[in-house]
Order: C-alpha cells, then structure tokens, then sequence
C-alpha cells in the first residue's frame, strides 16, 4: 500500500483511510477518505469526551438563533425567533418539529424568522430551528419545547 500526501499552504498534513478511489473520464481521480483520529481509542477507552478538531477555514459563518419564543395565539401557536448575525444575502431558516420525540414536520427555505402552527394535535413539541444560507449551509440548531393540550 502506497502513502500519498496533499501538501498545501491551506492543508496540513494529517491522517486518512482511504474507502474508495475512482478514475474520472478526464483522468483524474476521485478519492473518499475519513479522517483518523490516533489518539481516538485512548480517549474512549479513558471515558473522556471526544472533541473533534475543526480542520476547515470554510464555514457558513453563521451563528445560532437568538431568543426563540412560543405563544399561543387565537388560531393557534407562533414561533418566533431572532435571526442570526449575517453578512451576506439569501438569509432563510429550517424549522424541524418534533411530536412525542418523533419527526413531525419540516419546514424548510422559510424567508422571515417565524412560524405559525395551526391545528396542531395535542403533544409535547420540540422546534429545532436554523439559519440557511444561500449555499445551504446551516447554523447550529436552537430548540424550544412546548405542550399542546386543547383537552
């Protein structure tokens, strides 16, 4: 087995396993690799918690949702939630809402930073919300739980 190394200003060198390489038509290769992480089986063994380091310069840039409220409303629930600090155009959010800990609904491309819910069915809810970028890229999630008992 031959080692290759990428060596670039921007990309250190690290570790990775190799799980497929492709040949393209235009003679070029396609290489999917996962990151190795030596010290990995240590840290789990030791039961410390496993943090990643970020590898990466290119993020979305974009910051979690501030102050997300639920209130009851004469035709039902509204959500409602600060939008992030953003440089740039194409802001939009996804809304993922859980019902008994299952997946409920997803709301996606939403352009204002708030949701309406009408007819909801009594339950315990959980909205995960996120800032989107133009390129797809999504923040971190903010959650807020509700209770919806019309009985």
């Amino acid at each position: 087995m031959d080692d290759w190394v990428l060596k670039t200003p921007a990309v250190s060198t690290q570790l990775y396993r190799a799980i497929g390489i492709t040949e393209n038509d235009d003679g070029s290769y396609t290489i999917t690799a996962l990151q190795h992480e030596p010290q990995k089986e240590a840290i789990v063994d030791g039961s410390a918690s496993f943090m990643p380091v970020a590898t990466t310069a290119h993020t979305g840039g974009l910051s979690a949702i501030q102050n997300a409220e639920v209130m009851a409303t004469d035709g039902g629930i509204l959500l409602t939630f600060t939008q992030p600090s953003f440089i740039g155009q194409g802001l939009k959010y996804q809304v993922k809402l859980y019902r008994d800990k299952k997946l409920y609904d997803i709301y996606d491309g939403l352009p204002e930073p708030q949701l309406a819910f009408n007819d909801l069915p009594d339950g315990e809810y959980v909205a995960e919300i996120r800032a989107k970028n133009a390129a797809g890229q999504l923040s971190e999630p903010k959650t807020v739980t509700f209770t919806v008992s019309f009985t």
